[in-house]
């Protein structure tokens, strides 16, 4: 069947050899070559639509929505776009997707992607012996990358988002003794970081709180400590995380 063309559309036709109907559009060049994206769907109506769909995102400025996009394409994507992710969690994730994610799900086509694949993902990783919390990060790192690709119109749903999050077994909290604590003050006397540490004790601070201490914090007048953001280690360096909820102790 012959083409046909409305204003500001592709190139629209009937394939004679189904009756199904595709549509074109061009996306850019390389060098004098011509790059196109390809649809096509039963009625001229619908492929005229994705059409529009496409032009619109070209114009936006963001990528094309494509039925061929793997989860390892979608990863590299998003971790190029980099201020998407924190810099502290960046490294984090990478490893994550890279150790736990792409062997598994790596060639799967995005737009394809069930959540029981997920699902049997997790599954594995927790009879691996992964402590629920990783396998959580697991769960979590996938579920923002394909956020991502639904902000990008890429897919309709998200497969992690819909899978079920291991659950933690419940454990009771776990405390020092005051002979244990001395023993502990006793131990790391001589150690460098013993001011660190003796500040966690009297203080209840957690560990990405300590790391995140500053002088600033410290109000020696009143014997106060007032701190709300949380460092981070990357590798062999010290960052600044997000500021939590701002807490105060006494400094005796």
């Amino acid at each position: 069947m012959a083409r046909t063309r409305q204003n500001g559309e592709g190139s629209v036709y009937r394939r004679a050899s189904d009756g199904m109907w595709i549509g074109s559009i061009t996306i850019g060049w390389e060098g004098d070559k011509r790059i196109r994206k390809t649809v096509s769907a039963k009625t001229g109506a619908a492929v005229r639509e994705k059409l529009r769909v496409a032009q619109a995102m070209i114009d936006a400025g963001l990528p094309l929505d494509d039925d061929e996009l793997t989860v390892n394409q979608l990863l590299d994507r998003w971790f190029i776009m980099r201020h998407q992710v924190a810099s502290p969690a960046l490294s984090n994730y990478e490893t994550i997707a890279r150790i736990h994610i792409r062997p598994t799900l790596g060639r799967k086509q995005v737009a394809k992607l069930k959540p029981a694949e997920i699902d049997a993902l997790l599954s594995a990783k927790l009879d691996s012996g992964l402590a629920v919390s990783t396998v959580r990060r697991i769960r979590s790192v996938l579920a923002q990358a394909l956020t991502q690709a639904q902000r990008w119109e890429m897919v309709g749903r998200n497969a992690a988002s819909l899978s079920r999050p291991p659950r933690a077994p419940r454990s009771e909290g776990r405390s020092l003794s005051p002979e244990q604590v001395g023993q502990l003050v006793t131990a790391m006397t001589e150690d460098r970081l013993a001011s660190l540490f003796l500040t966690m004790l009297g203080t209840g601070l957690r560990r990405g709180e300590a790391l995140g201490l500053r002088w600033s914090d410290i109000d020696l007048d009143h014997a106060v400590l007032n701190h709300g953001e949380l460092g981070t280690v990357v590798g062999k360096s010290l960052g600044s995380g997000a500021a939590g909820t701002s807490r105060w102790w006494g400094v005796h």
